[in-house]
C-alpha cells in the first residue's frame, strides 16, 4: 500500500489508534501545542481546527494537514461576523498583556 499524504496514513486504523502523539512529539512543541495537535489528528484532521500563535506550531500543524487558525485570525473572524465592532481595542488589550503584534499587522 502507497500512502500519499500524511492525512491519508492517519486515517490508516493502525495509525490513528496510538501514533498520534508520537507523530507530533516530534516537533518538540510544549504541552499545550503537543496536546492540542494530537488531539486535532485522533479528531481527524479534515474536521479539526486549533487555535496556535507560535510559530513552530502553525508549522507542524501545516506538515500535519490540520486547519489553524491564531489569536489575531479569531478577532478579524470575530469582526467580520458582527461580534467585535473594531479589533484594534482588543490588539491594545493583548498588547498590555505582553503579545506580541508587529507593526506591519497592525496597520492591516
Amino acid at each position: 500500500m502507497k500512502i500519499r499524504s500524511i492525512q491519508e496514513a492517519f486515517s490508516l486504523p493502525s495509525l490513528k489508534a496510538g501514533h498520534c502523539l508520537d507523530a507530533v512529539s516530534v516537533y518538540g512543541l510544549d504541552t499545550g501545542e503537543t496536546e492540542g495537535l494530537t488531539l486535532a489528528l485522533e479528531i481527524g484532521a479534515p474536521n479539526a481546527f486549533v487555535i496556535m500563535d507560535e510559530l513552530p506550531g502553525r508549522r507542524a500543524a501545516v506538515q500535519l494537514g490540520i486547519n489553524h487558525t491564531g489569536t489575531l485570525g479569531l478577532l478579524l473572524n470575530a469582526k467580520a461576523l458582527g461580534i467585535l465592532p473594531a479589533v484594534k481595542p482588543e490588539l491594545d488589550r493583548l498588547d498590555e498583556l505582553g503579545f506580541r503584534v508587529s507593526k506591519q499587522t497592525r496597520e492591516l
